[in-house]
This record gives C-alpha cells, sequence and structure tokens, in this order.
C-alpha cells in the first residue's frame, strides 16, 4: 500500500501504540508511507514524535478557500516537516463552484478564462505541497476539475481571492 492514513485520533489508543503499529507494518514492507487525517497541530506533533524511524508523509484535513483555518498553525507546521496536506471538499462542499463564489471570484476567472472551481482548486495547490481530492459526481466535473492544472495564479491574484474569502 502506498499510503496508510490514520484516519481520525482516536483517545481510547495512545498515539505511540497506533503509530508504533504503523511503523511496524511498513518496517515489513506492507506500506510505503504512514499518514494520519482529521489531526489537529498537536495531535500530528505528537504522531510524528512517536515514529522512531518513519516521518508522517501526509495530514488529510478540510482545506478549501472557504475554510482556512489551518493556515494559521496546522499548515505551516506541515510545511516546515515536509508532511503534505492532502484537502478534502476543496470546493468547500461545492460552494465554491457554484454562483456565490462566481461573484466573488469574477475578475479572477475572466483573467484566466477558468471557471470558480477550476480557480479554486489551482489556488488550493499551486506552488505548496498540497493535494486537492474533490468529489465529482458526475464526468463533466472531473472534466472541469483537470483544467485547474498546467497554469498558476498570480500573488495578486492570491491575494484577491485570499481578501473574497478571509479566514
Amino acid at each position: 500500500m502506498d499510503l496508510y492514513q490514520v484516519h481520525f485520533p482516536n483517545s481510547r489508543v495512545p498515539i505511540a501504540e497506533t503509530m508504533g503499529a504503523m511503523e511496524e507494518m511498513k518496517e515489513r514492507g506492507k506500506l510505503l508511507a504512514i499518514g494520519v487525517s482529521n489531526f489537529s497541530l498537536q495531535q500530528t506533533k505528537d504522531a510524528n514524535a512517536a515514529l522512531k524511524k518513519a516521518q508522517l508523509a501526509s495530514n488529510q484535513v478540510e482545506y478549501s478557500l472557504r475554510k482556512r483555518e489551518i493556515e494559521a498553525d496546522l499548515l505551516p507546521y506541515c510545511e516546515s516537516n515536509k508532511i503534505s496536506i492532502i484537502a478534502y471538499f476543496p470546493l468547500g462542499h461545492g460552494k465554491l463552484a457554484g454562483s456565490g463564489a462566481r461573484e466573488k471570484m469574477e475578475t479572477v476567472c475572466k483573467a484566466y478564462s477558468k471557471t470558480p472551481a477550476q480557480v479554486a482548486l489551482n489556488w488550493l495547490v499551486s506552488g505548496r505541497d498540497v493535494f486537492a481530492i474533490p468529489r465529482a459526481s458526475r464526468a463533466e466535473h472531473v472534466k472541469e476539475n483537470l483544467g485547474a492544472s498546467d497554469w498558476q495564479l498570480t500573488p495578486e491574484d492570491r491575494k484577491l481571492l485570499e481578501a473574497a474569502f478571509p479566514r
């Protein structure tokens, strides 16, 4: 298995015990990388510190232009420790693909000839160790999401978007 993630912290099982089991599976060649999901900053630090021979590869958390709380602490910690962020609900439960977002993002969307979903996904992944896992209920959504790659927002446009969707 390429990546095995502990999906939620479990208060009944010490994190050192969980990470020890994960590390043992890695040593046996059962998995290549260890990750966590929905871990806070402190839980991520504790999980990473509990690993003796490995390091966390990822933390899967909710992150989007609409939900940016991790920028205050978790994202900088992960960046400085080379832990990737896997962003779920990167389109803010679909709200970043709808008409309300379109109004806030109109200038940027027009400048790049992109949809709000494409702009929101590009903002999320450009220049950072963040991977988006957008939900797509139809094939056309998958195709649209692909249009978020192979281009990059300018720093000025990133700031415009961040101002439109403050933390």
